[in-house]
């Protein structure tokens, strides 16, 4: 799993660099802060830092959703059960009832 995240982070950032240098040859887009042409190292940084806040942005939003389905799925299920037995409480009363007039009454010998 370890070799898997490092394999993800290498793909990531060549991405984020073939990107970066498309979008610098192409598009002339520069990081500039307070008037000061930033290295390409601390554009490409920059890049990376901006993904890896899409990616747990994203991450996060993918999670809330699962989560979020989960509980309305969860909720269903409750509501269903509750509205059954609501509705058969009638009928489980009555076998409970009979179940109990039924069954062998066990008389315990007290010595």
């Amino acid at each position: 799993m370890f070799k898997n995240f490092i394999v993800a982070i290498l793909i990531a950032t060549l991405l984020v660099y073939c990107l970066g240098m498309v979008a610098d040859s192409w598009g002339h887009v520069h990081l500039y802060l307070d008037d000061d042409l930033m290295s390409p190292a601390v554009t490409l940084v920059g890049g990376v830092l901006l993904a890896i806040t899409f990616i747990v942005l994203g991450l996060m939003l993918a999670v809330s959703l699962i989560g979020a389905l989960a509980f309305v799925f969860i909720c269903v299920l409750g509501a269903l059960l509750i509205a059954g037995i609501g509705a058969l409480w009638p009928a489980l009363l009555g076998v409970l009832i009979i179940v109990w007039l039924v069954r062998d009454a066990k008389t315990t010998d007290q010595v």
